[in-house]
């Protein structure tokens, strides 16, 4: 009895959607309807922000030196992308010495 019931709540609970969006289906105009009311169409272009480019004076080379140095090198500037900004060298291998 306890699995009829549940069932039972599934199926209405499945079933409420579903009539819901039913009714909104039949409160939109037909496609073939020619007196049906339509929003209208707005047109955005994808350039509609878009500067023109514009020549910049060129830096200072020792500005941008400076700047580099800085950022911790050419690594530096890109964030350690390479996983080498920060990190430690590795230790030296302790040399052998041949014995004879």
């Amino acid at each position: 009895m306890h699995h009829l019931i549940s069932i039972m709540l599934l199926t209405a609970t499945l079933a409420a959607p579903t009539t819901r969006a039913a009714e909104a289906v039949a409160t939109q105009p037909l496609a073939a309807d020619a007196n049906a009311r339509v929003p209208e169409a707005r047109y955005n272009s994808a350039f509609s922000g878009y500067q023109r480019y514009r020549e910049q004076p060129p830096a200072s080379w020792r500005d941008v030196n400076d700047e580099a140095h800085k950022a911790g090198g050419h690594i530096g500037i890109f964030g350690g992308a390479h996983g080498l900004h920060g990190a430690k060298p590795a230790p030296a291998a302790p040399r052998q010495e041949n014995k004879k």
